[in-house]
């Protein structure tokens, strides 16, 4: 199954007034996050990101994931988790963080995020 496009009156239609939708999307060396509200747009370049680098953190904090029990007792592995996970999170949060509060949010990935 194929999703299909839609365009953004369409989206901002379809959105709650509490509700906002963040879209990632990465090119070579630029990373976009493109938000979205039922009553405004935002695009917002992502410093210092490319699709080559997210895409290598992606990966390896899901292997971390993998690696880890329920209850990490590996001091090493949890404190390269916590790392990796801060740092995504200042990465492709942080920018957006201002249009999120008090808002359920909806996120669409780019392949690299997935």
């Amino acid at each position: 199954m194929k999703p299909e496009a839609i365009d953004l009156q369409e989206l901002q239609k379809l959105l709650e007034q509490d509700e906002v939708v963040v879209s990632y999307f990465f090119t070579g060396n630029t990373g976009w996050a493109f938000v979205v509200a039922r009553d405004e747009f935002k695009s917002i370049k992502l410093p210092g990101l490319n699709k080559k680098a997210i895409l290598e953190e992606v990966t390896e904090l899901r292997s971390l994931v993998h690696k880890m029990p329920l209850r990490p007792t590996s001091a090493s592995l949890r404190g390269r988790y916590a790392k990796l996970a801060y740092k995504l999170y200042e990465q492709l949060i942080e920018p957006v963080k201002p249009y999120l509060s008090g808002r359920k949010v909806f996120i669409s990935a780019d392949r690299s995020l997935y």
